[in-house]
């Protein structure tokens, strides 16, 4: 035993989310007997997927926040001081939406929760019971591709402060709300059209239809209002505009390809 570091005697007060990938363990199996090109193919998504979402966290990583994260197999632990309030609720749950993000990109899809309590969470440790209740929120009341919050926080009694980023559901529990259109309004077409296919790739199975249902439903709702029309001539009028941003010029034509693919899709 390294007696360099001392070992901790009491629990810290921790907001904690626990965060799975769906059907990564399947995904993972299918690689043992693929052909090599189609198993490095599968392995370049997962490998990009965590890589990138371990870039995002790593970001987040400071003293000032306090922030630690912990990834094995399929599964992201993320926690901080719940006492600071340099790292609140609302940050926890934006940190959430960019790990969504980077998941998205290879199609992949999370469910998780975030509650807050007494936890031990340090790069070697990681037990408590508010780890327990996150990974109970996971597995036994997320059930769809959603990352819920503990209907026991107390932050939660003013949902005003958290509307730009999380939502209610049907069964009343408040989700990050990856739907939402909350990256620049230039960019929301590709995030858009990378739910849509995700949604298109999910197979048209029993076991996957409640999940297939419940994100086609959020998604369709996100398009409320939306027009091709409307957001060409937005995007023109920036593109003619002197503070136009030069990324943006150059993907005007792929960003438009984008929107134009976007539509609601059938239950």
């Amino acid at each position: 035993m390294n007696e360099s570091k001392v070992a901790p005697t009491a629990y810290s007060h921790r907001v904690i989310a626990f965060i799975d990938v769906l059907g990564f363990g399947a995904l993972v199996e299918s690689t043992s007997n693929s052909m090599p090109k189609s198993q490095a193919k599968t392995l370049k998504r997962i490998t990009d997927a965590i890589l990138w979402a371990l870039e995002e966290l790593d970001e987040l990583h400071t003293p000032l926040s306090d922030v630690v994260f912990t990834q094995f197999s399929d599964s992201f632990v993320l926690s901080c001081d719940a006492s600071k309030d340099s790292f609140a609720l609302y940050d926890f749950a934006l940190a959430a939406l960019s790990i969504i993000d980077c998941f998205l990109g290879s199609k992949l899809l999370l469910r998780g929760g975030i509650t807050q309590g007494d936890l031990i969470h340090d790069d070697k440790l990681l037990f408590g019971p508010a780890m327990n209740r996150a990974y109970h929120l996971e597995s036994k009341l997320a059930k769809v591709p959603r990352i819920i919050l503990d209907p026991e926080l107390p932050q939660l009694q003013e949902f005003s402060a958290f509307k730009n980023v999380l939502a209610r559901d049907d069964d009343q529990l408040l989700f990050v709300n990856y739907f939402r259109a909350w990256k620049r309004w230039f960019v929301v077409p590709g995030y858009r059209l990378s739910l849509q296919q995700t949604i298109e790739a999910m197979p048209r199975s029993e076991k996957l239809q409640e999940k297939r249902t419940w994100m086609t439903k959020r998604y369709n709702e996100s398009l409320k209002g939306f027009s091709f029309d409307d957001f060409e001539r937005q995007l023109l009028e920036y593109v003619r505009g002197t503070d136009a941003n030069n990324a943006v010029v150059e993907d005007q034509l792929n960003i438009l390809k984008n929107a134009r693919q976007l539509r609601k899709l059938k239950l």
